[in-house]
């Protein structure tokens, strides 16, 4: 959930469903394969994907934010 965002919003980067249900997960499974059927927007997706800092040093950065914020709190 912390790193994956639903392609849905166009922006995402894969595909979630929420409940934990195994018909949330049919759904999902489902969308991923219309989509891949799509060829030119499951390579956009591809790409979008592997062009995405899943490192560390990146996720560091959003935790620190995170973490300053409840220090204001």
């Amino acid at each position: 959930k912390d790193s994956i965002s639903d392609y849905s919003t166009g922006c995402g980067n894969g595909f979630t469903f929420a409940g934990g249900s195994p018909d949330g997960l049919d759904e999902a499974i489902r969308r991923a394969m219309k989509l891949y059927q799509e060829k030119d927007r499951w390579s956009e997706l591809v790409r979008h994907i592997m062009g995405i800092d899943f490192s560390w040093k990146h996720s560091a950065v959003d935790y620190e934010e995170v973490y300053s914020e409840l220090v204001d709190l």
